[in-house]
């Protein structure tokens, strides 16, 4: 995405906005959210230890109640089941918190025909009936009145119960986990139980079931903004909870377990130590407070639950209406500082658009020049004088370009022409005596060396190769004048000194350049492997044989300078593998620049590793070695001729 400096210009005055007023209400969001939540947890804490005392009182009353009775009915002298049945009406017609009464005794404690218990009786006066047990129960039933069920023959085997057993065998109170009681009761309760101790001896229990439908009905409609209450055993089991299928099915520690959620186990083991505490329990993206008290008389724990969301809505509420009177400012802010950039970056977008146009190469391109002497104004008087100079500066090197192509035409076409005067390479040898292979290469388009060769007679080959002073058009120039003045000058009946001599002569008379040049000359006869040479200050050419190399020496100075200058024939024998290798001080002085030359030793280092290879790889490699060593480019032109005799 582009940024202009339009947008930069409303980024920079809207983004520190932003960020202040962001920061106003995140600092109003957390003042508000710890008020809310410490006022929620103050209320949930009410609310529970509220119905916890509540409940507490209803528990701690039935608890006294039953306690007295067991004392009353332990230390009775006659006590009969008419008077039990009687205290059990009369005791829940008293008390409409309690759900059932029932006193269960042992066997034989009321012997058959014998209404009563006296103090020194024991079960060895009921030796005329078999042993039978009696555990009257009253409860409440559907039209407000009580109904009778004799445990005992409903449930013959009600001593095993937990509301019986724990008591006959500790002789403590206690109160039983809550449990549906199938059969009798048809409900959710809990009993309490208060042992009938005689005479040091268990003779039954007494018992009051609580936990009735309007107290459970009560918590399980409570709601706290979208919140609830449950009851917990003390063992963890839910007693009371607005989901049914959890109640006596499943404990907070087994629910902890199903949702992998450890905090709300742990908050569970606090409330089964009796412990009043508020916790956070977080179960992923719906965070809840979880707040509880404990019922102390039966060991339960009451608690008030509420999604965190629930408490924090009004705070969100009033930010959201808080955030709307700085969004409107901000707004109105945004809106000006649009118009008024929009109309200080106008001048820039028009400067713009124009250099937009000269990248495209409108050389006319131009910026209107707004009033005024400011940066802008300066700015666009500035592009438009460039503009106008640039324009001049690109039509004189549009000119000069056309003029160089020019001269390139022309060099390129010299250079055709040049190379259409050396002869084709590699040689055509009709009798397979020997191979030859040249290659030229200039320093710049044209070269001041040339090689040559041609036949002079049927059995003899002339070879030629020269290095004229300088590099360019005058050297190119004065090489086809030499190279037409020595094939002029070759002939059969002359010798190669004498060839030499009558070339430097003419190139004397004609030489008011002051050119000069190197040159060597000689026979071959490909018969008898016979080489006559004469060398004009030329580099020593190689004789390459199987027992090493060879330098050719010069017979005689450079040629273009003295006129009298004399030369003298040098004479060699070819063996079949041996070579003539012929070069110019391209080759040898390549890397000049760098300071250092590629020089003879590297050279003759070469030639004995390329002494059985072709001709042709001989000359490329001894051109690619040079010009590697100079760094990819030749200083100087660069010429070499190889001829190997191969029979």
């Amino acid at each position: 995405m582009r940024l202009t400096i339009r947008k930069k210009l409303v980024l920079a005055i809207c983004i520190p906005l932003v960020a202040a007023y962001g920061a106003m209400l995140l600092g109003e969001r957390v003042l508000n959210q710890r008020v809310a939540l410490a006022d929620a947890r103050t209320l949930l804490t009410e609310i529970a230890a509220r119905r916890a005392a509540e409940l507490n009182l209803e528990l701690a009353e039935a608890e006294e109640l039953v306690r007295a009775l067991a004392v009353q009915l332990s230390s009775t002298p006659e006590l009969s089941l008419d008077r039990v049945r009687a205290t059990l009406q009369d005791q829940l017609r008293a008390h409409p918190d309690i759900y059932g009464m029932c006193a269960a005794f042992e066997p034989g404690v009321f012997p058959e025909g014998r209404p009563a218990v006296h103090g020194n009786e024991g079960p060895a006066a009921s030796a005329e009936a078999p042993p039978k047990r009696h555990a009257p129960y009253y409860c409440r039933d559907s039209r407000g009145g009580l109904r009778f069920v004799e445990i005992a023959e409903a449930i013959p085997h009600f001593f095993d119960l937990p509301w019986y057993r724990p008591a006959k065998l500790h002789g403590r109170p206690f109160w039983t986990e809550p449990y549906f009681d199938a059969g009798v009761g048809e409900r959710i309760m809990c009993t309490f139980t208060a042992p009938i101790v005689r005479e040091g001896k268990f003779r039954g229990v007494l018992t009051a079931d609580l936990l009735d439908d309007r107290f459970l009905k009560s918590l399980e409609n409570v709601r706290i903004a979208n919140g609830y209450c449950m009851l917990v055993s003390a063992s963890g089991q839910f007693i009371s909870h607005p989901d049914r299928s959890l109640v006596l099915r499943e404990s907070i520690f087994s629910l902890a377990e199903r949702l992998s959620n450890s905090e709300l186990a742990a908050a569970g083991r606090a409330m089964i130590a009796g412990r009043a505490e508020a916790r956070r329990i977080d179960g992923g993206r719906d965070a809840e407070w979880l707040v509880f008290a404990p019922v102390e008389s039966a060991g339960w724990s009451l608690a008030a639950v509420i999604p965190e969301a629930e408490i924090l809505e009004p705070i969100h509420a009033q930010l959201r209406r808080l955030a709307m009177l700085p969004a409107a400012a901000l707004a109105t802010i945004l809106a000006i500082v649009f118009v008024v950039s929009g109309y200080m970056t106008r001048p820039l977008q028009r400067l713009t658009e124009a250099a937009d146009a000269l990248g495209r190469g409108d050389l006319d391109a131009r910026v209107p020049e707004p009033a005024g002497d400011d940066e802008v104004a300066r700015l666009s008087r500035r592009f438009n004088a460039m503009v106008g100079d640039l324009k001049t500066n690109v039509e004189a090197r549009l000119r000069d370009e056309a003029a160089r192509r020019r001269i390139e035409g022309e060099m390129n076409a010299a250079r055709e022409i040049q190379a259409s005067l050396l002869p084709p390479s590699p040689a055509h040898d009709p009798s397979q005596s020997f191979d030859l292979f040249a290659l030229n290469v200039p320093a710049k388009t044209v070269a001041g060396d040339f090689y040559d060769f041609f036949r002079l007679e049927e059995h003899r080959l002339a070879l030629a190769m020269a290095d004229v002073s300088g590099k360019g058009m005058p050297a190119a120039v004065y090489m086809a004048v030499a190279r037409t003045t020595i094939r002029a000058c070759a002939s059969p009946e002359r010798t190669p000194a004498e060839i030499l001599s009558a070339v430097n002569r003419r190139l004397c008379e004609e030489n008011d350049g002051g050119m000069f040049l190197s040159v060597f000359f000689g026979f071959y006869e490909p018969a008898s492997g016979t080489l006559t040479y004469a060398s004009a200050g030329h580099n020593p050419p190689y004789l390459v044989r199987a027992g090493g190399i060879e330098p050719l020496e010069p017979t005689g100075p450079l040629a273009a300078v003295f006129s009298e200058a004399m030369y003298q024939n040098g004479r060699r024998r070819l063996e079949p593998g041996d070579m003539l290798f012929l070069f110019t001080d391209g080759i040898t002085e390549a890397g000049a620049g760098r300071g250092e030359l590629f020089g003879e030793e590297r050279l003759e280092q070469l030639l004995r590793t390329f002494a059985e290879r072709p001709v042709e790889e001989v000359c490329r490699g001894a051109v690619d070695a040079a010009r590697a060593f100079a760094g990819g480019e030749l200083d100087d032109d660069a010429t070499v001729l190889a001829l190997r005799r191969t029979r």
